[in-house]
């Protein structure tokens, strides 16, 4: 199976590269996790009193951008 690389770009700019990857059978999949993943943040933030503003980059085995997710208040918007 594929393995995918979940970025968390924090507000920031402080980058926290995921360096072993999660396997997925395909992009759409690794597309789903990404979007469970942003509404964790978004929850995380609304438990804090605060607004998530993360962005989300998922990166294939090969190096390419399969999906951003910029996370601004509380909602995630595709970038």
């Amino acid at each position: 199976m594929p393995r995918y690389f979940f970025h968390i770009i924090e507000r920031n700019g402080v980058i926290d590269r995921d360096l072993e990857g999660y396997e997925f059978p395909d992009a759409d999949a690794a597309r789903q996790e990404a979007h469970r993943v942003a509404n964790d943040l978004v929850f995380d933030a609304l438990a804090d009193g605060t607004a998530a503003r993360e962005t989300i980059e998922v990166i294939d085995e090969w190096g390419q951008l399969v999906l951003r997710l910029a996370c601004a208040g509380w909602k995630c918007l595709l970038g």
